[in-house]
């Protein structure tokens, strides 16, 4: 013990209290604490949600799982959906709100109620239809529209995001295609989504030509083949990459009230960045990879937490030009995002384009442009997300987000807006 703390005949009393409280303290701050109620209450709500009714199918209870949301607290406030609600806007808190509304369909009993507030953008939209089909297969939900457009209402009316459709109104016209995955001997050549990416791009151009009054006009025969082949290597990379995916979601809509087109492609499987450090990547590419990952090491970049790490550094190293995991069977690999954004930005440079992967979400505007740089002994076009479009400096914490929830998958969401054509 400090001989300062040791209580003395003659201290007053005064020095004596003080001393021995003093020495209570110390004792209490060496004691450790164990919080039984925590350990309780985390225990009974992984129970609760281990014996509930309630199973999803196996892509959404992948996505539960790899957010642990069995130790999530239950919240059953009101849902509101507005003009915020966008993947683009606010990634991290579409999806939590996704998970939010899995949880407590698990284990309560209760409604879940969300509130239509106003024009929400369409991929967080189709996302909550989608989930909203899952929870009704043992709960119920409950969607308040007040004052709400009857263009509005009509578009929620036909969003029935779990079977394949189209629909077309004086409004709106959407394709919606669950495509199943084939793994057949010929699985590249005979897929459902070769048809539906060249419907897709057909509504693309007649969506320009009816907002810019041009009957006669076509895409560009590079934009055209851009946009079908973009969606193609997606698709292909779920066959070779993601061998648990049954399914992937590949939805055009053509708001013709806001003259806005919306493309949605996603699917759940392996992250961006899992591809980026797979086996069977091309020593030249793992060496320039590694490069990259050692260059942000040295210059700190990963040491503010919680802002940029080496996820979200590989996620955005595989938007540059040639970078595919693929390379070494097909050196035409790697241009397919590259190439869709450029293209995206010729039809509109108000084009939105938010990817998000694992614990990243990149947010493509006009803010970053694509230019060309030396990169792996050869000029590439590159996207840095910075202003010197480097992509050995660290990019713009408001266009690479490091999420604090985790996407099992690939989702990229392309809003081409064209009222500027009218």
């Amino acid at each position: 013990m400090n001989r300062l703390l040791i209580i003395h005949r003659h201290d007053n009393r005064n020095t004596r209290l003080s001393k021995k409280s003093l020495r209570n303290r110390i004792k209490r701050k060496a004691k450790e604490y164990a919080n039984p109620f925590k350990i309780t209450e985390t225990k009974k709500r992984e129970e609760n949600y281990q014996k509930s009714v309630v199973r999803y199918s196996d892509d959404i209870e992948m996505f539960c799982s790899y957010n642990k949301i069995y130790r999530w607290k239950t919240s059953n406030n009101l849902i509101k959906l507005n003009d915020e609600f966008s993947l683009f806007e606010k990634p991290e808190t579409v999806l939590r709100t996704l998970l939010e509304m899995l949880h407590r369909a698990k284990i309560s009993p209760q409604i879940t109620r969300m509130r239509y507030e106003g024009k929400v953008s369409f991929g967080a939209l189709y996302l909550i239809d989608n989930l909203c089909w899952e929870i009704a297969k043992k709960r119920r939900w409950q969607i308040i529209c007040e004052n709400i457009s009857e263009t509005e209402k009509e578009k929620l009316s036909n969003l029935r995001s779990l079977f394949s459709s189209t629909y077309e109104t004086s409004h709106a016209y959407m394709i919606n295609e669950r495509v199943r995955i084939n793994r057949t001997a010929d699985a590249i050549e005979n897929q459902s989504y070769r048809v539906k990416s060249k419907d897709i791009t057909d509504m693309v151009q007649r969506a320009i030509q009816e907002c810019g009054n041009m009957p006669t006009f076509e895409l560009p025969f590079d934009v055209h083949q851009t946009i079908a082949s973009t969606i193609g290597e997606h698709f292909d990379n779920i066959i070779l990459h993601a061998p648990e995916a049954e399914i992937g979601i590949l939805c055009g809509f053509y708001d013709k009230e806001t003259k806005e087109v919306t493309l949605l492609i996603y699917n759940f499987g392996k992250t961006i960045s899992d591809t980026l450090v797979a086996e069977n990547l091309p020593e030249q590419m793992k060496k320039e990879i590694y490069n990259i990952i050692e260059s942000h090491v040295k210059k700190n970049l990963f040491e503010i937490k919680g802002k940029f790490n080496p996820e979200n550094a590989l996620t955005l190293l595989a938007l540059q030009e040639g970078v595919s995991s693929r390379v070494k069977f097909d050196k035409s690999r790697g241009h397919g995002l590259i190439d869709f954004i450029e293209h995206c930005f010729t039809l509109s440079q108000e084009t939105r384009i938010v990817i998000i992967s694992g614990r990243t979400a990149i947010k493509i505007d006009k803010s970053y442009q694509i230019g060309k740089k030396i990169l792996f002994e050869r000029e590439r076009r590159v996207i840095a997300m910075n202003p010197t479009n480097d992509i050995y400096e660290r990019p713009d914490e408001n266009y690479v987000v490091n999420l604090n929830v985790t996407f099992p998958g690939v989702l990229i969401e392309t809003t081409i807006p064209l009222s500027h054509l009218t």
